[in-house]
């Protein structure tokens, strides 16, 4: 760091002391004593329940083209969900290890498990390319709203979408996503990617046909073309379609709790732990999960210790206008899909109403549980989508937080813990198996967690 920004990061320190504390890249949490009624919330993000069901209605609309191009999805009629797991076994594990009983019941929500695409990344770029392409198929008098959607797996459709470019900014996990859903469709991908960015998710994309642009320094701000008639770019930081996208999980999660008879109200309320990057998808998720649960929902996120971008920006009040590298943090994580150097500037400054804490986790933490919850309950997931165990953690532990919600010990009793796995699916065999051995070095390590 030069002497210049050394200055400017002591004087920011000054006005906001938990910078020093990020400085040093070890474990914290930190939670919001400000925070906004639902309502308030739900009126700040713009989101509102019927564009969530429009959403839902547009995907169904195109579940039979999911079910042409990817017969897997037979069973559920080409309608993608993840499933909703219990973890018993790893929720007693996780209390004796930490020494902190968890009340209420933990569950995994597995987007690691998202049909085809393996990650989180499939809610927003699957919905954004269907957007663009039936936008397109409109204009261009090929489809009627009445149609079946599986016209869409034609030649003639894939002639056409052969003349259009899509153009996405992504670490690895969305640029497969829109590369899966747009190759199938017939457009021209293109994906600019972080130089460092793990070289199994390069040769994913390349196998799909993919064009992949690799930057040094900071990949979203670069793209090659601009948007015209022939050329769509995903604006990976602020495209409300995107957003759309993730909050729909929201009214997805609503059914599966239903059918596990789970019970959400203020007695029985309902923490949700995931992980961020930009911002964008937890962003987009806790906007579904407040319009659809209201006050009764908790939502907690989770960054790698490295890569703190958007609790930096929203603590900051400076959002996208500073970054990791700013501070003196190096951006480096096992972490990849979380490694963002600055959080998305719409994202950022909503989460301050959307999100009740932030917290950190080391490297050496997202392997140690890796390997024990693969152990326990023989599920697989990348690092990053592990990063939501230690939130909880985190939150059960910080009693204080725990007095401004109300959740007292009879309370959290009834309540249900959800973290997000955000990915996993797609890592190939040779990568899971050195995931898991570097996990085992950390199973050595004494209960007390050395993070």
């Amino acid at each position: 760091m030069d002497p210049v920004t050394r200055a400017c990061v002591e004087i920011l320190s000054l006005r906001f002391p938990l910078v020093k504390e990020l400085q040093t890249a070890k474990e914290f949490c930190w939670f919001n004593h400000k925070i906004k009624p639902s309502k308030t919330v739900i009126e700040q993000t713009g989101i509102t329940l019927k564009q969530i069901k429009d959403v839902h209605l547009r995907l169904v609309r195109f579940a039979p083209l999911l079910q042409t191009l990817f017969p897997d999805t037979t069973p559920t009629e080409g309608l993608l969900e993840s499933p909703l797991t219990l973890l018993p076994t790893f929720q007693t594990y996780l209390s004796q290890h930490y020494r902190l009983p968890i009340e209420g019941k933990l569950w995994l929500k597995q987007d690691n498990a998202f049909p085809i695409f393996g990650s989180i990344k499939a809610r927003g770029g699957l919905y954004e390319v269907l957007v663009y392409a039936e936008k397109l198929a409109l204009w261009a008098n090929l489809l009627k709203s009445t149609d079946d959607y599986s016209v869409f797996s034609s030649r003639t459709f894939f002639k056409f979408f052969s003349q259009y470019t899509i153009e996405v900014a992504s670490t690895g996990n969305l640029g497969i996503a829109v590369g899966i859903i747009g190759r199938a469709l017939g457009f021209n991908v293109i994906a600019h990617m972080p130089s460092n960015a793990k070289p199994w998710k390069k040769d994913k994309l390349r196998e799909l046909g993919v064009k992949i642009i690799e930057h040094n320094k900071d990949h979203t701000a670069t793209m090659t073309g601009k948007p015209n008639q022939y050329h769509h770019i995903i604006d990976s930081q602020q495209s409300n379609n995107l957003f759309l996208g993730y909050a729909t999980a929201a009214l997805r999660l609503q059914k599966q709790l239903k059918e596990h008879n789970i019970r959400i109200d203020k007695s029985h309320p309902l923490f949700v732990y995931l992980p961020c990057g930009m911002g964008i998808s937890s962003g987009g998720i806790i906007s579904g999960l407040k319009t659809i649960f209201g006050d009764n929902v908790h939502c907690i996120l989770i960054e790698p210790t490295h890569s703190p971008s958007m609790f930096l920006g929203t603590y900051t009040g400076l959002y996208d206008s500073i970054t990791v590298q700013d501070i003196g943090l190096d951006n480096h994580t096992v972490a990849d899909s979380l490694a963002c150097n600055r959080s998305s500037s719409f994202a950022s400054q909503l989460m301050p109403s959307l999100a009740d804490g932030y917290c950190t986790v080391s490297d050496a933490s997202l392997f140690h549980l890796l390997t024990h919850l693969y152990q326990q309950e023989n599920i697989f997931l990348e690092p990053s989508a592990c990063a939501g165990f230690r939130a909880v953690i985190h939150t059960l532990s910080n009693i204080d937080y725990l007095k401004q919600i109300k959740a007292s010990a009879s309370v959290l009793k009834h309540s249900t813990h959800i973290v997000w796995a955000t990915g996993g699916g797609m890592v190939p065999n040779d990568i899971r198996q050195a995931y898991l051995e570097t996990g085992k070095k950390y199973q050595q390590l004494s209960n007390r967690w050395i993070g």
